[in-house]
């Protein structure tokens, strides 16, 4: 009988497999970092002996989610100070690199720390200094992909309506991003890997974005974007190119299987098209949209139209069963909403329709699908254990439905990256919690004061939103 190291049994296991299988009372074999089978608990029990057994019985088994876009230094937006978002990179300038350095890093550190903890395995991850991002994930276990966000304008003046467009500092930021790929692409045994970000095409010039796409494809790399994110990126795009943003990409020929356009909220049914026939992938983010109470992006049109997408969680908060509740209820609404409804019905997310967006919808956006994203034998054993004995998730009747409509991420109890636990009963097995959580509020103090130190006109409480 084969020796695994870890046996997980008596657990109700989402395989997430292309029959979306679920196993009522399943068990998983882990050896190394990779799942060794997956079945009924006895079948499992009579094929494997295990170093370790975890029961899991009350408890559901799951991948890991698949976080497909997030701005992890940014808990400070938490505030939600008018303008903040924009007058940050301010700050960072008047602090200078070395404190900005630190405090991006402390913060990924907390975000990083939030996101394993309501059970995000792997998450696509962009920002200024990215290298303090890929430090985060290495030290915190979880499975990253990172870039270098990179603007050609001053995004602190977008604001104030201007785009100063500056080729010098895109072309030093694009070098940035290829010293990043050479020092961590492939680091922690293939936890942590690289891409390539242009932050959006109103602020990225048509021949840099061109310069980022060859060099990307040199290096067999994926490209992201914000793509159609915000109503002043249209008008931008639309001045400058006379187009809508995915026009303008499409007629470039920056659109594709290789690239990943985060939102896409803004469009019309000519750029799904385009969008959809190009093979371009979404990383959608629908609780920011929700927030901020402005136009939804048109997920029943995607979904319709065959465009692969993913869910994220973007810069404020980290637990993708909000986001999958905001999936279900932006598509609802959208199809409950049309003249045709009765012909969009078939589009109305299922519990496991959102669940596969969390999981293995998330990993085919990435491209990442044949290694996580579902629970088989041969993909990496990243995974999560919900406890689903909680008051509010019970009764169990139907548990895809108890998860995704009435779970927290407070609700995982276990997470395992790579064969690693991160996170159990006992707590964070990685990091020293307190302690990431102090000094990212130290991180937190200092940039809030020296914001309202340079705009103090945003002290006045009509500020907050």
């Amino acid at each position: 009988m084969p020796m695994v190291d870890t046996v997980i049994q008596n657990g109700i296991v989402f395989t997430m497999d292309d029959s979306r299988r679920v196993i009522m009372d399943g068990a998983v074999a882990i050896t190394g970092n990779a799942i060794a089978g997956v079945g009924e608990t006895g079948d499992v029990a009579e094929s494997f002996s295990a170093d370790r057994v975890i029961d899991a019985k009350g408890k559901a088994v799951l991948p890991g989610f698949v976080n497909v876009h997030t701005h992890t230094p940014t808990p400070h937006l938490r505030a939600r100070i008018r303008n903040l978002m924009f007058g940050i990179r301010t700050v960072y300038r008047e602090l200078g690199d070395a404190a900005t350095s630190k405090i991006i890093y402390r913060n990924s550190m907390l975000s990083m720390l939030e996101l394993f903890s309501f059970g995000s395995t792997t998450v696509k991850d962009n920002y200024d200094m990215a290298e303090n991002l890929a430090r985060a994930a290495a030290e915190t276990g979880l499975r990253c992909v990172v870039s270098e966000l990179v603007s050609e304008v001053d995004v602190s003046r977008i604001a104030d309506g201007v785009w100063d467009y500056r080729e010098d500092v895109a072309r030093e930021k694009l070098e940035k991003s290829v010293r990043l790929m050479e020092r961590w692409d492939g680091a922690e045994n293939g936890r942590i890997t690289t891409v390539f970000s242009p932050q959006a095409p109103d602020m990225v010039t048509e021949g840099m974005m061109l310069e980022f796409l060859r060099v990307a494809r040199s290096h067999g790399k994926l490209t992201t974007i914000h793509l159609a994110q915000m109503e002043q990126e249209v008008r931008q795009v639309r001045r400058l190119y006379g187009k809508s943003p995915v026009k303008h990409l499409h007629d470039m020929g920056a659109l594709g299987p290789d690239v990943l356009a985060a939102h896409c909220i803004y469009t019309d049914d000519l750029d799904t098209r385009m969008l959809a026939e190009s093979g371009t992938r979404i990383m959608h983010c629908p609780v920011g949209q929700m927030r901020w109470g402005k136009r939804l992006a048109p997920v029943v049109d995607w979904l319709r139209s065959g465009i692969t997408f993913g869910l994220g969680t973007d810069n404020i908060q980290h637990d993708m069963f909000t986001a999958m509740r905001a999936y279900c209820m932006v598509a609802n609404h959208q199809i409950n909403s049309d003249p045709y409804r009765s012909s969009l019905r078939r589009y109305a997310p299922t519990p496991m329709d959102a669940l596969g967006l969390a999981t293995i919808e998330g990993a085919r956006t990435l491209g990442m699908d044949g290694e996580i994203g579902s629970l088989e034998a041969g993909k990496k054993a990243d995974l999560i254990i919900v406890d689903m004995t909680k008051p509010h998730l019970r009764p169990l009747l139907e548990p895809a439905s108890n998860l995704v409509w009435y779970g927290k991420g407070s609700d995982v109890e276990t997470v395992m990256v790579d064969g690693r636990v991160l996170k159990d009963g006992e707590g964070v097995r990685t990091v020293d919690e307190e302690e990431v959580v102090a000094r990212s509020q130290e991180a937190g103090e200092k940039l809030l004061g020296k914001y309202f130190e340079l705009f103090p006109q945003y002290r006045d409480p009509s500020f907050l939103i």
